[in-house]
């Protein structure tokens, strides 16, 4: 059995050059001049939404056509999320493929555009 100053003791000391090469691998996100000019400083790398340049030009699908419908007969994103049977963040995402796509930035932009280009009947 165990004397009481053995259970006192951790089974492994940390080593201080794991804990340094640890705490080296975040300094790249604390060091803002090694971030690229278009990366905000606030926002890490992994967070940033791809840019919407991508999409231009590109057609809208299937389901974007469906809820840029949707949303030009005013519906919200939970009501659109429970007429597709999808969760809001889906249709979030799909809403900002079509700002992206109709080169605007918000829904009311999108659904005058979509008007104006008659994709809506």
């Amino acid at each position: 059995m165990s004397s009481p100053k053995e259970l006192d003791q951790p089974a492994v000391e940390p080593s201080p050059v794991v804990l340094n090469n640890h705490a080296a691998s975040y300094k790249h996100l604390m060091n803002a001049s090694s971030l690229p000019n278009e990366v905000p400083v606030n926002r890490p790398p992994h967070v940033r939404k791809p840019l919407r340049t991508t999409l231009v030009g590109k057609p809208l699908s299937f389901k974007e056509l469906e809820i840029l419908r949707w949303a030009v007969k005013g519906k919200t994103v939970w009501e659109i999320s429970q007429i597709r049977a999808v969760s809001p963040a889906t249709v979030k995402f799909h809403l900002s493929n079509i700002y992206g796509k109709l080169q605007v930035g918000n829904r009311v932009q999108a659904v005058a555009e979509a008007v104006k280009r008659g994709l809506c009947k």
